[in-house]
């Protein structure tokens, strides 16, 4: 990752965590589409609840399966920022506002 690149990507991050998804929005997909693996996760997320743009499960998916691709070419790394703990803490469905939790 270039220095540009990370720069890019720690300003998305960081519009993203303050709620600024206009700015946030087309530096992820910038950087996702330079196959960031954090970008493409944190896009898929943005994708997924609406963050900035239109809820789109098509586009959640194919930045999740790019993420999957990145990892499986880069095994001898294992991207430890996406283990299971992780993803459970950001649920794979919309958030729904009336949606109940299970008791």
């Amino acid at each position: 990752m270039t220095h540009r690149n990370a720069r890019h990507f720690r300003k998305a991050a960081a519009a993203r965590a303050d709620g600024d998804f206009k700015v946030a929005f087309p530096l992820m997909l910038e950087c996702a589409e330079q196959d960031q693996p954090k970008a493409c996760f944190l896009l898929a997320l943005m994708y997924l609840n609406g963050e900035g743009v239109v809820p789109n499960p098509s586009e959640y998916k194919r930045w999740l399966l790019r993420l999957q691709q990145l990892a499986e070419a880069d095994k001898a790394k294992q991207l430890p920022y996406y283990s299971e703990a992780t993803l459970k803490k950001h649920p794979m469905r919309p958030k729904d506002p009336n949606h109940e939790k299970p008791a």
